[in-house]
């Protein structure tokens, strides 16, 4: 006979649930190691893809810049400079794409009443009444950086002329490429250029570029060992002999993501001056030796180490930023940095002596 059947008693019981909880955490905790690797390759991977996106227009523009200046006076041109704010951008004038590439281009000029030109603000609504003026050859494009991080390329056809060039830049109807763009850098490859960073020896890039040597002024000061001012001559403007454009073009932007929780920021109020700086929830933010970027509010900063919780070797208002204070809390921000190097169908330079 079988005798009666025995239970667990209640040792076992909290043994073999002691042993179900250590698994479940450690079941859990693996999970969400797994989970926050994935969500950072995401990040990684759109932020990459962001960067490819902005490098596609600009490789494209670049190598169909029109700088035959002498065939077609006051037509050509290419030029970097700073906005108000001392962020940089590009015109540039290349040729107009094929129809088949934009249909706004295959059904411009069909009807004798075209007044409206190729911009981006509302050309659908003019393609559809007939009123957008043929393209012609030419179209001028224009990289800005606009309020919250925004980079946007806006396109003119037919392109602009020196007068118009020299005024308001083209951005109505500017088209979106990327947001959380916390830094657009280009660097142009001059006459005396030597390399792309400056050293002892030798020269680094252009900053700035006018290939009329005479539409825009000349910008004073020098930064990290480059040449920032933009050649001006007498009577350049209207002799497109002397027109000059890059050999190479190097273009570099910092992507950033939105503020989150894990983000640094400021443990106390800082000055203009400060060296110093106190951060907290910093863990994220690059520890080794060597130089770092961070943001804070719209200026950059640079630092060497980190000692504690302070930014040590720090300096002040860098990438053509101006040191401020800050109050405590504002976000320390990092980004990741990409880089191209375009090379135009069509450098040229012949630098004017009453330019140099």
């Amino acid at each position: 006979m079988k005798g009666p059947r025995r239970g667990f008693t209640l040792v076992e019981v909290l043994v073999a649930l002691g042993v179900f909880t250590v698994l479940g955490f450690g079941a859990t905790a693996f999970l969400l190691m797994g989970l926050k690797t994935w969500r950072g390759a995401e990040a990684r991977r759109d932020t990459a893809e962001r960067a490819e996106l902005v490098f596609a227009f600009l490789r494209a523009d670049l190598q169909c810049m029109y700088a035959d200046g002498g065939r077609a006076p006051g037509r050509a041109i290419f030029l970097s400079d700073e906005d108000a704010r001392g962020r940089q951008r590009l015109l540039l004038t290349r040729t107009v794409p094929p129809p088949g590439a934009d249909p706004r281009i295959a059904g411009a000029g069909r009807t004798m009443l075209a007044r409206d030109a190729i911009d981006g603000a509302a050309d659908l609504a003019s393609l559809t009444r007939g009123l957008l003026k043929p393209p012609g050859d030419l179209m001028s494009v224009a990289y800005v950086l606009l309020d919250d991080e925004k980079l946007c390329r806006a396109i003119v056809t037919p392109e602009k002329g020196y007068g118009e060039a020299a005024g308001d830049w083209p951005a109505r109807g500017a088209q979106l490429l990327a947001e959380g763009v916390m830094h657009l850098e280009l660097n142009f490859w001059s006459d005396r250029t030597t390399a792309w960073r400056p050293a002892p020896e030798g020269f680094g890039p252009s900053y700035f570029w006018d290939s009329t040597q005479g539409l825009a002024k000349e910008k004073a000061g020098a930064e990290e060992g480059r040449r920032r001012r933009i050649f001006t001559a007498a009577g350049s403007l209207q002799d497109p002999a002397d027109d000059v454009f890059p050999r190479l073009v190097e273009v570099r932007i910092v992507l950033g993501a939105p503020a989150s929780a894990g983000t640094a920021y400021l443990a106390e109020d800082i000055e203009a001056g400060a060296t110093a700086i106190a951060v907290e929830n910093g863990e994220n933010l690059p520890r080794e030796e060597g130089e770092h970027f961070v943001k804070l509010g719209r200026e950059w900063i640079s630092y060497t180490r980190i000692q504690g919780g302070t930014l040590a070797g720090v300096v002040r208002g860098r990438r053509g930023t101006q040191a401020a204070p800050h109050d405590a809390g504002t976000d320390v921000r990092t980004g990741v940095m990409f880089r191209m190097v375009a090379r135009p169908p069509c450098g040229r330079e012949v630098w004017r002596e009453g330019g140099r």
